[in-house]
């Protein structure tokens, strides 16, 4: 517990320091404290160099995080030629402040934080959880990670998404690459033994995982059984899923029914 209360300060004092625009209160939930972060960030504040870090973000390179500031910049050792960017003329507002909430409980759990204004409407949902909740970056990266990351580090990811999302808003264009959220898509990418795709900081086999693979097997057996309603099929144990995707895949043991009328028969 010695260990977690450190950290736990740690991230305190580290973000008061690098963010000071962001003000903190701890609150007590369940016997557990609580830190709570909110002000207004401002990831651009000049367009001088905007095109620089369009392109470095739109190729996954990285770019600098001013910590005396508060602000993106373009790395200085970068050597790579930027061309310019086809939407650069289309971001209006690079300079946009956000009103941000970032809340911690000590322990794996990765911070979470939420955009307050401007308000996340359902056309702009773009990589959050839910309404407004940020989805800064991949967890099973490890770009976060309890013990080697505090809150400042996790801010730095979040500044980096306000200035996506921002971009996105205004060209329906996301900087970088994404990653699916879909259950079929985790599964396929994240192992076991990796961070948890919701910040929990537990190995997704522990955590999402059987959840996940639940409503991959829930979908093949409804697709299945509709197609089936088409097919003549022999009998089939919806339980046995590795028998199911075999038999979806190849099609083995399926013959157009007699019965089936459509317009070309």
């Amino acid at each position: 517990m010695h260990d977690v209360d450190s950290q736990f300060v740690a991230s305190v004092a580290a973000t008061a320091a690098r963010y000071p625009t962001l003000e903190v209160r701890l609150e007590e939930r369940d016997g557990v404290a609580v830190a709570i972060w909110e002000g207004w960030l401002q990831p651009i504040r000049t367009r001088a160099g905007l095109n620089s870090i369009v392109c470095d973000l739109d190729e996954d390179r990285a770019v600098m995080i001013d910590r005396d500031s508060g602000t993106v910049s373009h790395d200085p050792q970068c050597e790579k030629a930027h061309g310019d960017h086809p939407i650069l003329k289309k971001i209006k507002r690079p300079d946009r402040r956000f009103l941000v909430r970032i809340e911690y409980v000590a322990g794996l759990s990765h911070p979470l934080a939420f955009l307050v204004d401007p308000v996340v409407t359902p056309a702009t949902r773009f990589h959050t959880f839910g309404r407004n909740r940020i989805c800064a970056y991949a967890p099973w990266t490890d770009a976060w990670k309890a013990g080697k990351h505090d809150v400042a580090d996790f801010t730095d990811h979040v500044l980096i998404w306000l200035f996506k999302w921002n971009t996105c808003v205004e060209t329906r264009h996301w900087l970088g690459s994404e990653e699916d959220h879909e259950p079929l898509h985790l599964l396929s990418t994240i192992r076991p033994d990796m961070q948890c795709w919701c910040g929990s900081g537990v190995p997704y086999g522990n955590c999402c995982r059987p959840k996940d693979q639940l409503k991959v097997n829930a979908e093949l057996q409804r697709i299945l059984k509709v197609r089936c309603r088409f097919y003549q099929t022999p009998d089939i144990d919806y339980a046995k899923l590795p028998t199911l995707t075999a038999f979806l895949l190849r099609g083995k043991g399926m013959r157009r029914s007699q019965n089936l009328r459509t317009e070309d028969t």
